[in-house]
């Protein structure tokens, strides 16, 4: 699938986590003690605004390559 660079600004221009909520809900949870959300079943995956990091692994990345990677 082909990406034009305006595509590619405006995936980068939203919020990651708001995103998460929104279209994939069943993934993302608050982790009440640390306040930030995770992955349902992954603890270690953690999400931010502007992506995520894995700490089992070391591995993170935008947006994007999340669901390139998790979401098919």
């Amino acid at each position: 699938m082909y990406v034009t660079e305006k595509q590619k600004e405006i995936a980068h221009s939203v919020n990651f986590v708001n995103y998460m909520l929104d279209e994939h809900d069943d993934l993302i949870e608050m982790d009440p003690a640390s306040k930030t959300y995770v992955h349902t079943e992954h603890d270690s995956l953690k999400f931010y605004e502007d992506g995520y990091y894995r700490f089992s692994t070391s591995e993170g990345g935008d947006g994007i390559r999340f669901l390139e990677e998790y979401c098919g």
